[in-house]
Order: C-alpha cells, then sequence, then structure tokens
C-alpha cells in the first residue's frame, strides 16, 4: 500500500535509534487537510489541519520513561503544558501518543 499513507515524524537521528521520537500517519486523502506541521521537540509532534472546515490540532507525544532524569521530564511536561495553553479555543484537540505518566493511587476511606 505504498503511496496511500502520508509519514510525519518527529525524532533523533538515524544513529540514536530507539531513544526517542514519534510519527504520524495519515491516509494520503488527508494530505490536502495539513496546514503546518512542527517538530517542538524528538518527543512532541504537532500537526494542524482543517477539516470540514473546522481547525483541527493533533499531538502525537512520547513522554520520558520513569527512569529519565527530572529535567528530561520536567522539560517534555513543561513544553507539553506550554503548547496546550497556546492553542486556541476554537482548534479540536486530538493528544495521541504514550505519556508514560504516573498517578498515585490512594486508599479510599468508605
Amino acid at each position: 500500500m505504498k503511496g496511500h499513507f502520508v509519514h510525519i515524524y518527529s525524532g533523533v537521528r538515524k544513529e540514536e535509534r530507539a531513544k526517542c521520537g514519534v510519527s504520524l500517519i495519515l491516509h494520503i486523502k488527508y494530505k490536502k487537510h495539513i496546514i503546518s506541521w512542527d517538530q517542538i521537540i524528538e518527543r512532541i509532534l504537532l500537526v494542524e489541519m482543517e477539516l470540514k472546515k473546522y481547525p483541527v490540532v493533533v499531538m502525537v507525544v512520547y513522554g520520558p520513561n520513569d527512569d529519565a532524569p527530572a529535567s528530561e521530564k520536567d522539560k517534555f511536561y513543561d513544553e507539553l503544558t506550554r503548547l496546550l495553553d497556546c492553542i486556541s479555543i476554537q482548534k479540536e484537540i486530538f493528544l495521541k501518543g504514550d505519556i508514560n505518566g504516573r498517578t498515585k493511587a490512594e486508599q479510599m476511606i468508605l
């Protein structure tokens, strides 16, 4: 099915493969709807589209693992938060990926 899809990616050099990076594969029929795309950092890809005259932002993310340095995790979450804050409320946001987030479970007292 080569040629039936558009592949947009953000990542690191080929020599650093498997370190981090994200991509989005869209059917070729959506190519004309792509307004722009941007590699924000190697872990965040932002694609702006217009679907049926409605603005859409697709964010593809890959968060650092729990064992990553705190500075790397802070950089990722700060950038993700900054981007989400900057997107107009007039746009639909699709957030896809693996955020590698952890939540603290606490016992509920009934």
